[in-house]
């Protein structure tokens, strides 16, 4: 794979960063970018290796695709 990729997901702390707080606002949000590992389209993830290299491997789940128009990591 290694194809470059740029995505919003989880905050972190393990808590859904697209989940909604009191005030109506978005909770934080960390975009990633970086090269997708791999992808397995038939389980529905795969995962990112961060290009700054501040962490390690990051979980990249077919609904974050989905929400930015993508089916597959593939495309």
């Amino acid at each position: 794979m290694g194809e470059k990729a740029s995505f919003m997901g989880r905050d972190g702390t393990g808590h859904d960063a697209l989940q909604r707080d009191g005030s109506g606002d978005a909770a934080d949000l960390v975009e990633v970018a970086g090269a997708i590992k791999w992808f397995d389209v038939a389980k529905g993830y795969g995962f990112i290796l961060p290009d700054d290299g501040s962490s390690g491997d990051i979980l990249l789940h077919v609904t974050c695709l989905r929400k930015d128009g993508f089916q597959t990591a593939l495309e």
